[in-house]
Protein backbone atom coordinates (compact mmCIF):
# COMPACT_ATOMS: atom_id res chain seq x y z
CA UNK A 1 0.00 0.00 0.00
CA UNK A 2 1.38 3.50 -0.28
CA UNK A 3 2.02 5.92 2.26
CA UNK A 4 -0.69 8.34 0.78
CA UNK A 5 -3.33 5.55 1.10
CA UNK A 6 -1.99 4.54 5.16
CA UNK A 7 -2.42 7.69 6.15
CA UNK A 8 -5.62 8.31 4.44
CA UNK A 9 -6.83 5.14 5.86
CA UNK A 10 -5.63 6.58 9.54
CA UNK A 11 -6.70 9.85 9.43
CA UNK A 12 -10.57 8.17 8.31
CA UNK A 13 -10.12 5.86 11.18
CA UNK A 14 -9.62 8.66 13.69
CA UNK A 15 -12.33 10.37 12.63
CA UNK A 16 -14.67 7.62 12.71
CA UNK A 17 -13.40 7.19 16.31
CA UNK A 18 -13.62 10.99 17.69
CA UNK A 19 -17.64 11.06 15.40
CA UNK A 20 -18.02 7.77 17.89
CA UNK A 21 -16.63 9.05 21.25
CA UNK A 22 -18.37 12.76 20.64
CA UNK A 23 -22.01 11.82 19.55
CA UNK A 24 -22.40 7.68 19.76
CA UNK A 25 -26.10 8.03 19.01
CA UNK A 26 -26.13 10.24 15.97
CA UNK A 27 -23.51 8.49 14.51
CA UNK A 28 -24.80 4.97 14.76
CA UNK A 29 -28.37 6.13 13.70
CA UNK A 30 -26.48 8.03 11.20
CA UNK A 31 -24.47 5.11 9.73
CA UNK A 32 -28.10 3.16 10.43
CA UNK A 33 -30.03 5.74 8.30
CA UNK A 34 -27.75 5.87 5.09
CA UNK A 35 -27.84 1.94 4.88
CA UNK A 36 -31.30 2.18 5.04
CA UNK A 37 -31.42 4.93 2.51
CA UNK A 38 -29.42 2.91 0.16
CA UNK A 39 -31.82 0.10 0.50
CA UNK A 40 -34.67 2.55 -0.29
CA UNK A 41 -33.00 3.57 -3.25
CA UNK A 42 -31.94 0.18 -4.61
CA UNK A 43 -35.77 -0.89 -4.20
CA UNK A 44 -37.08 2.17 -5.75
CA UNK A 45 -34.18 2.00 -8.75
CA UNK A 46 -36.30 0.98 -11.25
CA UNK A 47 -39.38 3.66 -10.36
CA UNK A 48 -36.25 6.48 -10.37
CA UNK A 49 -34.76 5.01 -13.47
CA UNK A 50 -37.55 7.37 -15.47
CA UNK A 51 -35.17 10.44 -14.35
CA UNK A 52 -31.94 8.62 -15.13
CA UNK A 53 -30.93 11.12 -17.92
CA UNK A 54 -30.89 13.60 -14.81
CA UNK A 55 -29.71 12.07 -11.58
CA UNK A 56 -29.07 8.32 -11.75
CA UNK A 57 -29.31 7.22 -8.28
CA UNK A 58 -28.18 2.95 -9.29
CA UNK A 59 -24.49 4.85 -9.71
CA UNK A 60 -24.35 6.37 -6.15
CA UNK A 61 -21.94 4.40 -3.87
CA UNK A 62 -23.23 2.89 -0.47
CA UNK A 63 -20.58 4.52 1.41
CA UNK A 64 -22.04 7.68 -0.20
CA UNK A 65 -25.29 7.43 1.72
CA UNK A 66 -23.43 5.98 4.70
CA UNK A 67 -21.07 8.92 5.03
CA UNK A 68 -24.75 11.47 4.31
CA UNK A 69 -26.05 9.73 7.15
CA UNK A 70 -23.64 10.51 9.67
CA UNK A 71 -23.24 14.19 8.54
CA UNK A 72 -26.71 14.71 8.70
CA UNK A 73 -27.08 13.00 12.09
CA UNK A 74 -24.03 14.44 13.65
CA UNK A 75 -24.64 17.94 12.02
CA UNK A 76 -26.99 19.48 15.29
CA UNK A 77 -24.36 18.50 17.97
CA UNK A 78 -21.82 20.04 15.09
CA UNK A 79 -23.73 23.66 15.14
CA UNK A 80 -24.43 23.16 18.79
CA UNK A 81 -22.06 25.65 20.39
CA UNK A 82 -21.31 24.56 24.00
CA UNK A 83 -21.22 27.28 26.20
CA UNK A 84 -18.92 27.51 29.21
CA UNK A 85 -20.05 29.02 32.69
CA UNK A 86 -20.07 32.82 32.90
CA UNK A 87 -17.81 32.55 35.47
CA UNK A 88 -15.15 31.30 33.49
CA UNK A 89 -16.38 33.32 30.06
CA UNK A 90 -15.60 36.81 32.37
CA UNK A 91 -11.88 35.21 33.84
CA UNK A 92 -11.62 34.95 30.32
CA UNK A 93 -12.41 38.87 29.60
CA UNK A 94 -10.24 39.83 32.29
CA UNK A 95 -7.48 38.02 31.05
CA UNK A 96 -8.21 39.73 27.39
CA UNK A 97 -8.77 43.16 29.02
CA UNK A 98 -5.33 42.92 30.73
CA UNK A 99 -2.99 41.26 27.92
CA UNK A 100 -2.10 44.93 26.93
CA UNK A 101 -0.34 45.44 30.29
CA UNK A 102 1.32 41.80 31.22
CA UNK A 103 4.20 40.25 29.82
CA UNK A 104 3.70 37.01 27.28
CA UNK A 105 4.74 35.18 29.60
CA UNK A 106 2.43 36.43 32.81
CA UNK A 107 -0.51 36.09 30.17
CA UNK A 108 0.26 32.59 29.63
CA UNK A 109 0.31 31.90 33.32
CA UNK A 110 -2.90 33.47 33.89
CA UNK A 111 -4.10 31.27 30.93
CA UNK A 112 -2.53 28.22 33.30
CA UNK A 113 -3.57 29.43 36.82
CA UNK A 114 -7.58 29.31 35.12
CA UNK A 115 -7.12 26.03 33.51
CA UNK A 116 -5.69 24.73 37.08
CA UNK A 117 -8.41 26.35 38.64
CA UNK A 118 -11.46 24.89 36.42
CA UNK A 119 -10.06 21.17 36.56
CA UNK A 120 -9.71 21.45 40.38
CA UNK A 121 -13.21 22.55 40.49
CA UNK A 122 -13.88 19.79 38.19
CA UNK A 123 -12.13 16.79 39.59
CA UNK A 124 -14.02 14.94 42.03
CA UNK A 125 -13.51 14.98 46.03
CA UNK A 126 -13.31 10.88 46.52
CA UNK A 127 -14.68 8.55 44.46
CA UNK A 128 -15.92 4.73 46.11
CA UNK A 129 -13.14 2.32 45.58
CA UNK A 130 -14.43 -1.26 44.57
CA UNK A 131 -16.32 -3.02 47.36
CA UNK A 132 -18.12 0.46 48.43
CA UNK A 133 -15.02 1.75 51.05
CA UNK A 134 -13.92 5.23 49.95
CA UNK A 135 -10.69 6.44 50.08
CA UNK A 136 -9.30 8.04 53.13
CA UNK A 137 -9.78 11.98 52.87
CA UNK A 138 -6.08 14.07 52.31
CA UNK A 139 -4.13 14.45 55.55
CA UNK A 140 -6.16 11.60 56.60
CA UNK A 141 -4.74 8.07 58.21
CA UNK A 142 -6.22 5.06 59.95
CA UNK A 143 -8.68 5.77 62.44
CA UNK A 144 -7.86 2.36 63.87
CA UNK A 145 -5.96 2.86 67.16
Amino acid sequence: MSAWADHSTALLRRAADILFVTNPKGTSVGAFFGVCLDGAARLFAPTLARYKDTFDIAQVNTFYFLAFGVVLFNLPSFLRRRALPKEIEDAFEIIRRTKKDLTAVQVRLQYLALCADVIARATPAAQPVRGGARRPAAGGGSSVA
